[in-house]
């Protein structure tokens, strides 16, 4: 196993691990699989390849990543412009909620600028590959200068929880279902 760069001919296998590693919800049919890709995916591939490493086996095929944006703010503006029109009927209710969890995120953007988004397939985890990766991530934002990283993860996934909570990760928020966690990155 290594961890690497993200290249493009990558971007299929990671939307293939988005939903594979998805809440049952966005697995639940085509639409619901393509809504979790735009929604927690494209954007990444799309225009933050340079802070997206993933983990390959022998085979050089990607069964983890972590994806990052470095200003949450930049991103807002994509989502809303390119990928939100891509989930025409969904209902308002859903799409509300998407928008409410981006807003969400520019709370906390003036200490953690970068938000994280990471996923492994279920026979690789437990197994270091996620503390690789966020090591990994965490150097790449450093170097640029990067002075706080901020994920959300559900109140639900407590192995997760407890991953991020190990790593040093702390919680600052907790609302519906879910909690805000960051780390601070200046050098101390």
């Amino acid at each position: 196993m290594k961890i690497r760069h993200y290249k493009k001919a990558d971007r299929e296998y990671l939307r293939k691990i988005c939903i594979e590693t998805a809440s049952p919800a966005f697995q639940a049919n085509e639409k619901t699989r393509e809504a979790v890709c735009v929604l927690f995916n494209d954007y990444y591939t799309d225009h933050e390849p340079e802070s997206i490493f993933v983990a390959v086996g022998n085979d050089d095929i990607p069964f983890g990543y972590i994806l990052c944006n470095k200003d949450a703010r930049k991103m807002n503006c994509f989502m809303d412009d390119e990928y939100m029109p891509k989930l025409s009927g969904f209902k308002d209710e859903e799409i509300a909620w998407y928008k409410s969890y981006l807003q969400g995120n520019l709370r906390y953007i003036g200490k953690y600028p970068a938000h994280l988004h990471i996923d492994i397939l279920e026979g690789h985890q437990r197994q270091g590959v996620g503390h690789q990766l966020v090591d990994t991530l965490v150097a790449h934002l450093k170097e640029k200068q990067i002075k706080g990283l901020f994920l959300i993860v559900s109140k639900d996934n407590e192995k997760g929880v407890s991953f991020y909570q190990k790593y040093g990760f702390k919680e600052i928020d907790s609302t519906d279902g879910s909690l805000t966690m960051v780390l601070d990155l200046r050098v101390k």
